[in-house]
């Protein structure tokens, strides 16, 4: 299915990048606080907000990770009931494993929207010295909600075309990952900064 790949080729591209904007705010943020410290130790004044909007980057940062980690296999996983079954009812649980996660992404994106929907009516702002408009981080929010579910859902429908169609690529997509295996990439991982470090 090269338009399949295609496609979550394009995804696990644009949810690297909405990582990577997640992890340049928190470095911002890191910043500010920073800044607000050494401002409240020598010159006895504050960076007004520097809570609040810290507030807002870790909302805007989980939603944005959410699909990075799905792409990565990187949630947590208790596999050992799981690899003790049989291979087929592996499969079939990690089919429900991804099918559930889709309804649950569903959900939360229809709540984050209904919420942003509301937030654009009244106009709301934080009840703060900042008087942030909360559409702004709140529209951060939402996008990187709406795109997790977006991906936890062709995720989860790949996982049951596969478990119809071709069961090793399920195996090799959905599967879970052997202690080894993510012991060889790490290390593989560490030795190629090593090699870019000279």
């Amino acid at each position: 299915m090269p338009a399949t790949r295609i496609l979550f080729t394009i995804l696990r591209h644009l949810s690297t990048f909405l990582a990577l904007l997640a992890g340049l705010s928190v470095f911002a943020l890191a910043f500010i606080i920073g800044l607000d410290v050494v401002a409240r130790r020598i010159f006895g004044v504050s960076v007004q907000g520097s809570d609040e909007i810290g507030g807002y980057v870790l909302a805007i940062v989980a939603s944005l990770g959410f699909s990075y980690v799905l792409f990565e296999k990187g949630f947590t996983r208790i596999d050992i009931f799981v690899k003790r079954l049989p291979k087929p009812v592996e499969n079939a649980f990690n089919v429900i494993a991804y099918v559930s996660l889709a309804f649950v992404a569903i959900f939360f994106a229809q709540k984050a929207v209904a919420v942003f929907e509301t937030t654009l009516q009244f106009d709301s702002r934080a009840n703060s010295p900042l008087q942030t408009p909360i559409r702004y981080p709140q529209g951060f929010w939402v996008v990187g909600t709406v795109f997790f579910a977006i991906c936890a859902t062709l995720h989860a429908l790949r996982a049951v075309v596969l478990w119809f169609t071709d069961v090793e690529a399920l195996e090799a997509e959905f599967g879970f990952t052997d202690i080894e295996e993510e012991i060889h990439e790490i290390s593989e991982l560490t030795s190629d900064a090593r090699e870019r470090s000279k």
